[in-house]
């Protein structure tokens, strides 16, 4: 996981977020929202697309 964060920010961000969407919304929503944010960051407007 440390060679995760130390390469991509914005793949760290997209994995917390899963994590933490998973942990409080539950297994499916928390899913659905990892998805959801690793599409917006392969096509360049997730987390980590800022200037």
């Amino acid at each position: 996981m440390r060679r995760l964060i130390g390469k991509s920010r914005s793949e760290s961000l997209v994995m917390l977020a899963a994590f933490l969407g998973i942990t409080v919304l539950g297994v499916l929503p928390g899913i659905a929202v990892a998805i959801g944010l690793a599409i917006l960051d392969f096509s360049g407007y997730g987390p980590g697309s800022g200037p």
